[in-house]
């Protein structure tokens, strides 16, 4: 899920930036498999909770809080481009699969559905996704510290290589 994370922040970025408009139905299909991905992991949060070595201690609540707002950022992320896309006219498909069709006129051009909601998705992904590299980048930190300086098992226990 991390490689599929990172990647769409990328690709975000770059669309942007490089105004590659060629590449927004791969980063919107992508981001339909990350939802489906990130709600598969809020399952298995639920059914298997994090175990904490330090139980009780104010360290874990951090943990945990940043834990839990990166999931959460990590869901509103792909529901915000979601609600842009979708109320901007744009459609939104998993690959050549159409799941909301688009909405274009006899030009090629979108006709949104709804400006006020396309303009507060874009927003709201633009927002949150620099909140995500934020965070991400503070978990990457805080992994490599318990790697290199605690020496304990918290980086592999995270790569599945315990």
């Amino acid at each position: 899920m991390a490689i599929l994370i990172v990647t769409l922040l990328a690709l975000g970025l770059s669309m942007k930036s490089n105004q590659w408009y060629d590449y927004y139905a791969l980063h919107k299909s992508l981001g339909v498999l990350a939802i489906l991905a990130i709600f598969l992991r809020l399952i298995w949060r639920m059914l298997y909770p994090w175990e904490s070595s330090t139980k009780g201690s104010k360290r874990e609540k951090i943990v945990k809080w940043a834990h839990r707002c990166l999931l959460g950022l990590l869901t509103l992320m792909p529901m915000a481009g979601m609600l842009a896309s979708g109320f901007g006219g744009h459609g939104i498909a998993l690959f050549s699969l159409q799941l909301i069709p688009s909405n274009y006129d006899e030009k090629g051009q979108a006709m949104p559905f709804d400006v006020t909601l396309m303009d507060f998705g874009y927003q709201a992904h633009e927002i949150i996704g620099y909140l995500i590299i934020t965070l991400l980048s503070l978990h990457i930190v805080a992994a490599l510290k318990h790697h290199f300086l605690d020496k304990d098992n918290t980086l592999k226990r995270m790569l599945g290589i315990q």
